[in-house]
């Protein structure tokens, strides 16, 4: 602030000096028109011989008060004498030997009686030869009015600026209150203050529409927080079951007692708990780069409908000894389409083993799948997975695509094929990741089904070969 006001009153005193400057050269240059208007009248008598000797005859040297003096006229004829003065007694000559022998025409500043003049000569062609005109105009009234301008100006400028000045601190003060008030509550901010908020300022300027944007960012915040909360505590706990199971294990096959046959069984338990630990794990990965926004899929022409028959094929073992018949219905049309063959793998996967684990024996998965051709926008990748199953509960359904949640407890025929809670949520961040939508929904007909759907783009395959769909290719990058 005190900056800024040291910057105005610098620019002020230079105003007030170039306005000054203007004043005084437009006063006189008034002056010199009205000089010049009294020396042409001056000049039109001496030509019509109007003009007289002054009686009684014009004096100079006669002393006069100071101010006296305003203006005066003279006229010199041809031998350089005085003939007309007025007024008659002058103080001073109004022009030097010098100016009266070169005769020059213009004007200029002198004193005369120890007073500043404004001074015009104009040569003028008179009856006996060259004469010269003369007039003047007293500069006291012109300079008193440009010195009251610049003191009224240094005094009333800068006092000017001193109550600019304390209004602009007050109105700042007041404006940036709020600033400050947003301030204090963001340093009052801590990571575990879930429901903290910057307060908004009940107005509808930029400030409000500030603090608006802020609180939304700590909404984004505190939710990246809680997931990664929950996600850390949900792993901890998905974790704990297969690490105890695996060291029970572990400890059991140590024992002196145990024979062959009960080490191998300890051993097989322990290489299954592995596998778990390593597939939740990768899951886990896969999620935790979704949550860092890093890209998870490549898109490349695939025949998807050899991707789906391999996929169905490497179930068809499970599902023949759980008594569960497995088919698909692709129809005759090609399928083929952009997307990433190994996450479209990895969403059927899950999708059906999900399937498997809920549909008792004697049941059956389908698997049907389709391109849709809309009159606008790009072609669509249909794909859904039902079964007659006991359906999702009612009140999983909104939150079926949730981390770690599951609906087991009522649609699981055994209660250790549960599986970890993310085979759903994985499916969900696949789809999007695509740029697809994923339902979950119970059929009236009875049963579960999950529908997604994935913009592929072009499905002719011009000029370009598609992916076959094998377990080769659809596996796993590194």
């Amino acid at each position: 602030m005190l900056t800024y006001l040291l910057a105005a009153a610098v620019l002020a005193v230079a105003g007030i000096s170039v306005f000054t400057l203007v004043l005084g050269s437009g006063l006189r240059a008034s002056v010199d028109a009205g000089l010049q208007t009294r020396a042409n009248s001056l000049e039109a008598d001496v030509r019509s011989g109007n003009i007289q000797q002054t009686e009684p005859a014009p004096r100079i040297g006669t002393a006069l008060g100071e101010g006296d003096l305003q203006a005066f006229t003279a006229v010199y004829d041809a031998g350089g004498q005085l003939a007309e003065a007025n007024p008659s007694l002058l103080p001073a000559a109004p022009l030097t030997a010098a100016d009266l022998a070169s005769r020059r025409s213009g004007t200029w500043t002198s004193y005369l009686g120890g007073e500043q003049f404004r001074v015009l000569t104009q040569p003028v062609n008179g009856p006996d030869g060259r004469w010269l005109v003369a007039v003047g105009q007293n500069l006291n009234t012109i300079n008193d009015v440009s010195n009251e301008v610049r003191r009224t100006l240094y005094f009333a400028v800068p006092v000017g600026l001193l109550l600019v000045g304390l209004g602009a601190w007050l109105l700042s003060g007041a404006a940036l209150k709020p600033v400050d008030r947003m301030r204090g509550d963001a340093q009052r901010l801590s990571e575990h203050d879930a429901a903290g908020r910057i307060t908004e300022p009940p107005t509808t300027d930029s400030l409000n529409q500030l603090a608006r944007t802020f609180n939304t960012l700590l909404d984004r915040l505190h939710g990246s927080l809680e997931r990664q909360r929950a996600l850390v505590a949900d792993a901890g706990h998905e974790l704990r079951t297969p690490l105890a199971v695996l060291q029970t294990e572990l400890e059991t096959a140590v024992r002196p007692s145990r024979s062959r046959d009960d080490l191998v069984d300890s051993i097989t338990h322990a290489r299954a708990e592995v596998s778990r630990l390593a597939i939740l794990a990768e899951d886990l990965l896969l999620l935790a780069h979704a949550d860092g926004g890093a890209p998870l899929i490549r898109r490349q022409l695939t025949d998807i409908g050899a991707l789906i028959d391999d996929t169905v094929a490497a179930h068809h073992g499970r599902a023949e000894s759980a008594g569960i018949e497995l088919r698909t219905m692709t129809g005759k049309a090609p399928l083929i389409g952009e997307l990433d063959p190994v996450a479209v793998r990895r969403v059927l996967d899950n999708l059906l083993s999900n399937a498997l684990r809920q549909v008792p024996t004697g049941g059956s998965i389908t698997v049907a799948a389709e391109l849709l051709t809309p009159e606008r926008g790009p072609v669509m990748f249909a794909l859904t997975v039902s079964d007659t199953g006991p359906g999702f509960p009612a009140e999983f359904l909104p939150q079926a695509f949730e981390r770690f949640s599951r609906a087991e407890q009522s649609r699981s025929r055994l209660d250790n094929t549960a599986g970890s809670g993310l085979g759903l949520a994985i499916v969900d961040t696949l789809v999007k990741a695509h740029g697809g939508a994923v339902s979950a929904t119970n059929p009236e007909e009875g049963g579960a089904a999950v529908a997604l759907r994935i913009p592929v783009g072009d499905s002719t395959g011009a000029s370009r070969r598609p992916v076959a769909g094998s377990a080769s290719t659809a596996g796993r990058r590194q």
